[in-house]
């Protein structure tokens, strides 16, 4: 059984950090490009963690295959896709499950609106070949920040799970209107007057509400009858900025898929990691908007990336249904026969 889990970020000038994991930590193993359905070796190595160097075209993703010296081959892609004017464009691909198979890559991806892709980015896009766009915003949000750039073939679909605080966590990345005004910083701070914490609890809160909602459930089942139908896939879901419902929505498709809770969590974490570099700008915007370290704390944590918030929503479906499979049957009126499809659709 492989438990082997191998995946690679894209740094920069054609730069690629490579991560393997494995059961064995005799990982001896050749590195290739995946090219016109050929291989060109790129290196061999021993180490979980390196750097590479190689040829990058922005415009297409790449594909590498790893060939460890016991046998072993998988393939295997870049995490978070470098798409000019996104920020947290995800393949979902690599994961390994339970009974040892893997998620396949180029099939699965997550991510924020497309509200600000580039021209290079739509190129890009375009050749990812999507056929179904899942979008969880609200109405309001699509009309003040529509997808640009869709293909005329790909289609659309909008399924939204009403979350409230996801929503606003969203509009947390725009110089909203109602952010300056002093109504809004003042009822902040009688919130942080009842409780610290009381945008980590609204966070936690939600996704438990994800799982219980009626909407919320409606919208999630929607999205896994959707990807369940091979004339889905390559499928995008994306909400706003890509962390809570797409968040929730993931945890339920990994979960199915036979992904353990260890790399449902990682997966859901590296938000944390795509807006590194933008966490810091937005604290300091925040602060300078309500001029309060306590207000701009308050506002980052419900922009944060937390692993207890998706720990709420694993811990909640486990004690209210056991498994995530059995919320999907009992609570998301999911199908044997729709997992099915969904395990041989989108494992290898």
């Amino acid at each position: 059984m492989s438990l082997t889990f191998v995946e690679c970020f894209y740094l920069e000038n054609n730069k690629h950090q490579l991560l393997v994991k494995r059961v064995s930590k005799e990982i001896n193993y050749n590195v290739y490009r995946v090219l016109n359905n050929e291989l060109k070796w790129l290196f061999e190595n021993t180490k979980e963690d390196i750097i590479f160097e190689c040829p990058f075209d922005r415009t297409s993703p790449i594909l590498f295959q790893i060939e460890f010296d016991d046998g072993e081959v998988l393939n295997f892609g870049h995490r978070i896709l470098p798409i000019h004017g996104m920020y947290n464009f995800r393949d979902m691909g690599g994961y390994p499950t339970q009974e040892g198979r893997h998620v396949k890559w180029n099939l699965l991806y997550r991510g924020d609106h497309l509200n600000n892709l580039k021209p290079e980015g739509q190129m890009f896009l375009d050749n990812v070949q999507l056929k179904s766009i899942i979008d969880l915003r609200g109405d309001t949000e699509i009309v003040d920040y529509p997808n640009l750039g869709v293909h005329e073939s790909t289609k659309q679909y909008v399924f939204s799970p009403a979350g409230v605080v996801a929503i606003f966590a969203g509009s947390l990345q725009n110089d909203e209107k109602d952010m300056k005004n002093e109504n809004f910083l003042e009822n902040a701070k009688n919130l942080i007057k009842k409780d610290k914490n009381a945008a980590i609890n609204a966070m936690i809160d939600q996704q438990i509400q994800f799982v219980h909602n009626e909407t919320s459930r409606n919208a999630f089942a929607q999205t896994i009858h959707l990807l369940a139908s091979k004339d889905n896939a390559p499928s995008f879901i994306h909400c706003k900025g890509g962390k809570d419902r797409t968040g929730f929505a993931s945890l339920l498709i990994l979960g199915l898929l036979g992904v353990s809770d260890e790399y449902i969590k990682y997966d859901y974490m590296l938000t944390k990691k795509a807006r590194e570099k933008k966490n810091q700008a937005y604290y300091q915007k925040f602060l300078q908007m309500s001029n309060d370290v306590e207000v701009a704390q308050f506002m980052y944590s419900i922009f944060d990336t937390q692993e207890i918030f998706i720990q709420s929503a694993l811990d909640e479906i486990k004690k209210e249904f056991g498994s995530i499979g059995a919320y999907a049957r009992y609570g998301l009126g999911i199908t044997d026969e729709e997992v099915q499809q969904l395990r041989t659709m989108y494992l290898e």
